[in-house]
């Protein structure tokens, strides 16, 4: 000992382990644990802790599941759900905002063309590739059916459907495999309207189609 700590010493009178008066452990080397899983757990709860489960991976393990995986690359693999602000795990993921704002912000990328953020949707293959959302230089599309791209808001506040641009609020544009280019539906009542048409200010009617089936041009 010296003072009060404790050294461990090896044949050649290196230190391998020192004992503080705090019960703190410094290891002069390398400490290695065993393969079995857990590797590393707590005395009162020896199935849970942290194990080696493939080559140049870990994961923190439980007597009945793995809740995180993490490899070399540093990527993280949760085989369970995960609740972040919140206690409960109603979903795969769950995400709960506190008091400062956004529950999820999403930072996109510079592709050598324009900055854009991207939300995909895959078949459970996790390949096939049904949907997406594109913030692409403060416009938003919208794509199914793999790439195609439906319909897009624009940053200005203009909805294209069908159509990638326009100078109007709303745009829609029809192809040779529709019937039909836009069908609007409404209850049966004079009260009920297919489509209302008023001034800037919201106090004065010009056009209205009514559910009753009656047309008023004002």
């Amino acid at each position: 000992s010296s003072g009060a700590s404790l050294l461990l010493q090896t044949n050649g009178g290196t230190s391998a382990l020192t004992l503080d008066s705090d019960q703190d452990a410094t290891f002069a080397g390398t400490i290695l644990a065993s393969n079995n899983s857990p590797a590393y757990s707590f005395a009162s709860d020896t199935g849970t802790g942290i194990a080696r489960t493939g080559t140049q991976q870990m994961s923190f393990v439980h007597p009945s599941y793995t809740s995180l995986n993490l490899d070399a690359l540093g990527r993280a693999n949760f085989p369970q759900k995960v609740a972040i602000g919140v206690s409960s795990f109603g979903a795969p993921l769950t995400v709960q905002a506190d008091g400062g704002g956004s529950a999820i912000n999403i930072i996109g990328r510079n592709n050598g063309v324009a900055d854009e953020s991207i939300i995909g949707f895959y078949q459970n293959d996790g390949t096939t590739r049904m949907a997406y959302i594109l913030a692409d230089e403060q416009d938003l599309d919208f794509a199914t059916g793999g790439s195609n791209v439906r319909m897009k808001i624009t940053s200005g506040g203009n909805i294209c459907i069908g159509e990638n641009t326009t100078s109007y609020k709303v745009r829609v544009k029809s192809d040779a495999t529709v019937d039909n280019g836009i069908y609007i539906s409404a209850g049966a009542t004079s009260g009920n309207h297919a489509l209302y048409i008023e001034n800037l200010a919201g106090s004065a009617e010009h056009f209205a189609v009514r559910g009753d089936g009656q047309i008023r041009l004002n």
